[in-house]
């Protein structure tokens, strides 16, 4: 079995405090996935409320100074002009809301004006007489006749930037400024609360105040925000925005009195504090359940492994061979029920233990006596076996003899006749020569014996050339002796041997060996491979054909080997034998003189003495090629 393998308790362990972990993680976070969207509504009603609580309470703290402005504008005309610049300075006090006030008539001349000391004491003088007719507020309450409060404000009193209210005063206009930071101040006197991210934005999305950056005010415009835009056609917004790369829940409420919006918000997202300690408290009670789990968990899993592991000790007694002992009882019915099956079965299994036993003995005794005998029979088989080979190379050899006596035959009886023919040449001559001797004798005579030496010669050169023949392939054959040879006189040798068998059943044979091609091996061996190849053919392959011709034709290979094949044009091998054809005993003629080693025999010799190895390939009717693959030298002595 792959892979690394675990007790029972462990596995418990972990499966409890995997099950136990799941459950709290898949509970949390379902928990976790319903309650965000939740906050997230919980949160922008928040500060939906905000906004808008926010937004009114702006308008109460400076709607009361448009109130003190425009009480201030009802004076103007029944006081004397000294009394209009001391009501005017007391409204710009060191501590005072207005940081400058002043009095433009209707052609925009300065005419009166009071500067927060701040500022600096002659900015009152320089601010008098100054031509303020092109000044958005000044225009704005001129043409409307009603108190308007600024955006964005380029102050001319200290050219930065600030807040303006400017009211009607009869037929001029009162305007009083205000610094940013006095509308920050103002926000967080509304708010109330210190750590609420807050914005006062103007109608075209300029910050005038921010709680959480001042660097922001006059220079971050909010106009392309989505949210601001909707804004517009409702008193109270929410929804999200992303700002500088974070994303916020905001909510943006508008005031009527001042034209402004103001826009509370808060993180979004997993940065929304809500949102924080929720996930802070499911980690928590995740981390608990798995503490507690894995307290648990132990002494669960001791509970449970401990019957099965003294049940797990009962087999392997069982499996070893040893008394079980008394098998375990618990609280587990399933356990108690394996406990007593398994007991059940421990008796059983002895009992077939012995049974076996008993049979394995029997069965022991019988194949000692199989044994013996199949023993008996392979002895007998090989002595059989050694019979038929010794046989089938006496068969061969007596072949060979009888070829070399039928080859012997002829030339002897030519040379038997040349001397007879001699032998009656000299008798008459003698008979001639008792009548007297002449010349024309002495020729015939000399003719006679010229004619009958040369027959005898050649013929007996002939024999002596067979029984040359016969000497070395029988040597070769018998002794089975290493020596270099040429490979085309051992062919010339056996197709010599073999001329009888072919000339009486018509076979024709071409050899095509190229001259001088040596091997060092064992040309008893391959001369034997030969003969049973081409006797196998002339035997098997034609069966009367009027045509047949063998062909052996040797070409030499790379690598120091050389290839020689042996080829038929007769009926071929059947399909069914073409396996099987170098097996013992495997004949188509067997039962009617054929033992069916032939091809065996050569196979052994090829691979075994020669160190090579043969094929066969055959097409029905068109013949069969067995070609041999042999080493120039062979590798060792023969078998």
């Amino acid at each position: 079995m792959s892979g690394r393998q675990w007790r029972l308790r462990t596995s418990l362990i972990g499966l409890l405090t995997i099950i136990s972990s799941v459950t709290f993680v898949v509970v949390g976070a379902v928990f976790v996935l319903v309650r965000i969207p939740q906050i997230s509504d919980e949160t922008r009603t928040d500060l939906r409320l905000e906004a808008a609580d926010l937004a009114q309470r702006s308008e109460v703290i400076l709607g009361a100074l448009q109130a003190q402005l425009e009480l201030i504008a009802a004076v103007i005309p029944a006081s004397a002009g000294g009394d209009v610049q001391s009501v005017l300075e007391r409204a710009v006090s060191e501590h005072g809301a207005f940081t400058a006030i002043y009095e433009i008539d209707h052609s925009g001349a300065v005419l009166r004006a009071a500067v927060n000391i701040a500022l600096g004491a002659g900015r009152r003088q320089e601010l008098i007489g100054s031509d303020l007719s092109r000044d958005p507020i000044f225009r704005r309450v001129k043409e409307r006749q009603e108190a308007i409060w600024s955006d964005k404000y380029l102050s001319p009193v200290s050219s930065a930037l600030a807040i303006a209210v400017g009211v009607a005063a009869g037929n001029g206009i009162i305007i009083g400024e205000m610094s940013l930071d006095y509308i920050l101040k103002t926000l967080r006197t509304a708010s109330g609360r210190r750590n609420l991210m807050v914005w006062v934005v103007d109608r075209h999305g300029e910050i005038l105040a921010d709680s959480e950056d001042p660097t922001r005010v006059g220079v971050v415009n909010l106009g392309s925000e989505p949210l601001l835009r909707q804004a517009g056609a409702e008193a109270v917004s929410s929804g999200r925005m992303r700002f500088e790369g974070r994303d916020f829940e905001a909510a943006i409420a508008r005031s009527d009195l001042l034209n402004w919006y103001v826009v509370t918000r808060t993180p979004g997202g997993l940065a929304n504090p809500r949102v924080a300690s929720t996930l802070e408290l499911a980690i928590t009670a995740l981390a608990g359940s798995m503490l507690v789990g894995l307290l648990l968990a132990p002494l669960w899993a001791i509970g449970m492994a401990r019957p099965i592991s003294a049940i797990t000790e009962r087999t392997r007694r069982v499996a070893d061979g040893q008394p079980a002992g008394s098998w375990p009882r618990g609280r587990t019915i399933e356990l108690n029920e394996l406990s007593a099956d398994l007991e059940r079965m421990a008796g059983i299994l002895q009992e077939r233990q012995q049974e076996l036993e008993a049979r394995v003995q029997q069965r022991t005794e019988q194949l000692h006596a199989a044994n013996a005998e199949l023993s008996t029979t392979l002895e007998h088989l090989q002595l059989t076996q050694n019979e038929l080979v010794r046989s089938e190379k006496l068969a061969a050899l007596g072949a060979l003899v009888a070829g070399i006596a039928h080859e012997l035959n002829t030339p002897l009886g030519n040379g038997v006749m040349a001397v007879s023919t001699l032998r009656n040449a000299l008798a008459a001559f003698r008979q001639e020569g008792v009548q007297g001797l002449k010349r024309s004798s002495l020729d015939r005579l000399l003719e006679a014996m010229d004619t009958g030496t040369d027959i005898a010669s050649r013929n007996l050169i002939r024999a002596a050339e067979l029984v040359t023949s016969f000497k070395q392939v029988a040597a070769d054959q018998t002794s089975s002796q290493r020596r270099e040879f040429a490979l085309d006189e051992v062919c010339k040798e056996i197709i010599v041997t073999l001329q009888p068998l072919l000339k009486r059943n018509g076979v024709a044979v071409s050899v095509d060996v190229p001259l001088g091609l040596l091997l060092d091996s064992y040309p008893g061996s391959l001369g034997q491979v030969l003969t049973n190849l081409i006797s196998n053919a002339v035997i098997h392959a034609f069966g009367g054909q009027s045509d047949a011709c063998l062909r052996i034709v040797a070409v030499a290979e790379t690598g120091e080997r050389v290839s020689i094949r042996v080829s038929d044009n007769g009926c071929g091998i059947p399909p069914g034998l073409l396996q099987r054809i170098f097996d013992p005993f495997v004949s188509t003629r067997m039962g009617s003189g054929g033992t069916g080693l032939g091809l065996h025999i050569t196979h052994n010799l090829v691979v075994q003495a020669l160190g090579g190895s043969i094929q066969v390939d055959s097409v029905a009717d068109v013949g069969t090629t067995f070609t041999i693959s042999l080493p120039l030298v062979a590798p060792g002595a023969a078998a």
